[in-house]
């Protein structure tokens, strides 16, 4: 079974330099339950050397223009970012061009949706999944 890791502290790092071939389940708090509301939490990923961190968005529902996540490449969170997402998106799949990706999550005061799954691995440079590392 894969590793599960839920937002919600303020700071969070997931470490995938050791971690040949594992994929990382990564979510809302109480997911597929409403999540909380208040949440405010940063998730940085980091991969091995000369690799990317991908990932894919299964099932994503957050309350349309209140709540929500930044996505962005490095290893400081809030810079370089490369996305918004809130409502009901329909992105799938994003990858870092470098070996670090950050999530920023934030939720009001109002109403709390189920929130959202999504997989972290390793791919190298070229995009391929990298099992060797």
């Amino acid at each position: 079974m894969a590793p599960t890791f839920d937002i919600f502290e303020q700071y969070q790092h997931l470490n995938m330099s050791s971690s040949e071939g594992t994929t990382y389940i990564i979510t809302t708090p109480n997911y597929p339950s409403s999540y909380l509301c208040y949440l405010d939490g940063i998730f940085i990923i980091s991969a091995p050397i000369n690799s990317k961190v991908r990932l894919e968005i299964k099932d994503f529902q957050m309350e349309n223009g209140y709540d929500g996540i930044y996505i962005g490449e490095g290893s400081t969170a809030l810079e370089n970012r490369f996305g918004v997402y809130t409502g009901t998106t329909k992105l799938r799949v994003v990858a870092s061009l470098d070996e670090s990706l950050w999530i920023y999550l934030i939720s009001s005061t109002r109403i709390a949706e189920k929130g959202f799954v999504m997989y972290a691995d390793v791919i190298d440079q070229s995009g391929e999944y990298n099992y060797s590392k």
